[in-house]
């Protein structure tokens, strides 16, 4: 799916459901923590989408909680809001013409523009993640 990002750090979810299991102070800082990397990630996609002369494809960037008993986000630009060509823009197309009056178009370049978000985000939730763990672990 290259027009929405999945935060994922490997190893740190099964570290992050074991803790959740244990102290619910850590699982309301991690939904915290997720969402604060979720805002993240919808404001640098926000920036780097290509505006047309609605902005419907910018506006459509949303984030939404993927499970209540989880803590995870996708943040991708919603169909219902304005992003029905997200995959036109994100994967790019051929040469176009119109059928009826047979006027060309053109082809749209590929742009990925969700790409560079997940990495705006990426150091801020390892780093509290981290943090937030070395304080609820207890030996």
């Amino acid at each position: 799916m290259a027009y929405g990002k999945n935060i994922a750090i490997d190893g740190i979810d099964v570290t992050i459901r074991n803790l959740i299991k244990y102290n619910e102070a850590f699982y309301q800082q991690a939904i915290k923590i997720a969402e604060n990397a979720a805002k993240i990630v919808e404001n640098a996609g926000k920036q780097d989408a290509p505006v047309g002369k609605t902005g419907n494809l910018r506006k459509s960037i949303k984030r939404k909680k993927v499970d209540v008993d989880r803590v995870a986000y996708t943040v991708m630009p919603r169909f219902a809001r304005g992003g029905r060509h997200r995959h036109l823009v994100a994967y790019g197309t051929g040469p176009r013409s119109h059928k009826k009056t047979g006027k060309n178009v053109g082809a749209m370049p590929a742009n990925d523009y969700m790409s560079g978000a997940e990495a705006a985000a990426k150091p801020y939730f390892e780093s509290s993640m981290r943090a937030e763990a070395e304080r609820n672990v207890y030996i």
